[in-house]
Protein backbone atom coordinates (compact mmCIF):
# COMPACT_ATOMS: atom_id res chain seq x y z
CA UNK A 1 0.00 0.00 0.00
CA UNK A 2 1.21 3.33 -0.82
CA UNK A 3 1.72 5.89 1.99
CA UNK A 4 0.13 9.09 -0.43
CA UNK A 5 -3.14 10.26 -0.19
CA UNK A 6 -4.84 12.75 -2.97
CA UNK A 7 -6.67 15.71 -1.66
CA UNK A 8 -8.17 18.34 -3.60
CA UNK A 9 -7.59 22.11 -2.75
CA UNK A 10 -10.08 24.42 -1.35
CA UNK A 11 -8.16 26.98 -0.95
CA UNK A 12 -4.82 28.58 -3.08
CA UNK A 13 -1.43 27.58 -2.15
CA UNK A 14 1.63 26.95 -3.85
CA UNK A 15 0.26 27.20 -7.08
CA UNK A 16 -2.66 24.67 -6.73
CA UNK A 17 -5.97 26.50 -7.21
CA UNK A 18 -9.46 25.48 -5.76
CA UNK A 19 -10.74 22.39 -7.09
CA UNK A 20 -7.38 21.14 -8.15
CA UNK A 21 -6.73 17.58 -7.24
CA UNK A 22 -3.46 16.20 -6.43
CA UNK A 23 -1.48 13.50 -4.69
CA UNK A 24 1.29 13.66 -1.73
CA UNK A 25 3.26 12.21 0.75
CA UNK A 26 0.45 11.24 3.72
CA UNK A 27 2.57 13.16 6.08
CA UNK A 28 1.98 16.83 3.66
CA UNK A 29 -1.44 15.60 3.05
CA UNK A 30 -2.33 15.38 6.76
CA UNK A 31 -1.13 18.76 6.87
CA UNK A 32 -3.04 20.47 3.99
CA UNK A 33 -6.25 18.60 5.34
CA UNK A 34 -5.89 19.79 9.20
CA UNK A 35 -4.19 23.70 7.72
CA UNK A 36 -7.81 23.84 5.84
CA UNK A 37 -5.94 23.96 2.98
CA UNK A 38 -7.30 20.74 1.55
CA UNK A 39 -9.84 18.05 1.79
CA UNK A 40 -9.22 14.04 1.36
CA UNK A 41 -10.51 13.49 -2.25
CA UNK A 42 -12.87 10.89 -2.51
CA UNK A 43 -12.80 8.95 -5.91
CA UNK A 44 -17.13 7.58 -5.02
CA UNK A 45 -18.07 11.26 -4.51
CA UNK A 46 -16.20 12.89 -7.68
CA UNK A 47 -16.86 9.67 -9.85
CA UNK A 48 -20.85 10.40 -9.84
CA UNK A 49 -22.16 12.72 -12.44
CA UNK A 50 -23.09 16.21 -11.23
CA UNK A 51 -26.72 17.51 -11.89
CA UNK A 52 -27.18 19.59 -14.23
CA UNK A 53 -29.03 22.90 -12.59
CA UNK A 54 -30.26 25.86 -15.04
CA UNK A 55 -27.26 28.95 -15.06
CA UNK A 56 -28.23 31.39 -12.93
CA UNK A 57 -28.68 34.91 -13.73
CA UNK A 58 -26.11 37.83 -13.00
CA UNK A 59 -28.39 40.53 -11.14
CA UNK A 60 -28.54 43.43 -12.96
CA UNK A 61 -28.57 41.63 -16.72
CA UNK A 62 -32.05 40.88 -16.85
CA UNK A 63 -32.93 38.50 -20.43
CA UNK A 64 -35.79 41.58 -21.93
CA UNK A 65 -39.12 39.73 -22.97
CA UNK A 66 -39.15 38.06 -26.14
CA UNK A 67 -39.95 40.39 -29.54
CA UNK A 68 -38.29 43.32 -27.46
CA UNK A 69 -35.05 44.79 -29.15
CA UNK A 70 -33.92 46.44 -25.67
CA UNK A 71 -30.32 45.98 -26.53
CA UNK A 72 -29.57 49.79 -26.57
CA UNK A 73 -29.66 50.52 -30.47
CA UNK A 74 -32.26 52.45 -30.35
CA UNK A 75 -32.02 55.89 -31.02
CA UNK A 76 -32.21 57.42 -27.48
CA UNK A 77 -29.12 58.98 -26.09
CA UNK A 78 -29.14 57.54 -22.49
CA UNK A 79 -25.70 59.70 -21.87
CA UNK A 80 -27.43 63.44 -23.26
CA UNK A 81 -25.57 66.75 -22.39
CA UNK A 82 -28.27 68.93 -23.76
CA UNK A 83 -26.82 72.61 -23.63
CA UNK A 84 -23.21 71.52 -22.96
CA UNK A 85 -22.08 72.14 -26.66
CA UNK A 86 -19.19 70.16 -26.38
CA UNK A 87 -19.99 66.47 -27.57
CA UNK A 88 -15.87 65.38 -27.31
CA UNK A 89 -15.54 67.13 -23.39
CA UNK A 90 -15.64 64.41 -21.23
CA UNK A 91 -16.41 66.41 -18.00
CA UNK A 92 -19.30 68.20 -19.91
CA UNK A 93 -22.43 67.51 -18.16
CA UNK A 94 -20.34 66.28 -15.13
CA UNK A 95 -21.91 67.94 -11.79
CA UNK A 96 -19.59 66.43 -9.35
CA UNK A 97 -20.45 69.18 -6.90
CA UNK A 98 -16.84 71.16 -7.49
CA UNK A 99 -15.95 74.13 -8.38
CA UNK A 100 -15.27 74.10 -12.26
CA UNK A 101 -12.54 76.70 -12.08
CA UNK A 102 -10.42 74.71 -9.45
CA UNK A 103 -7.33 72.68 -10.33
CA UNK A 104 -6.55 69.37 -9.51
Amino acid sequence: MSNRKIVKFIQPWSGYGPGEVAGFPSEKADQLIEGGVAALYDKAKAAKPAAKKPAAKSAGQATPPAGTNDGGSGDEDQNANEGSGDDNDPNAGNDGGGDEDEKP
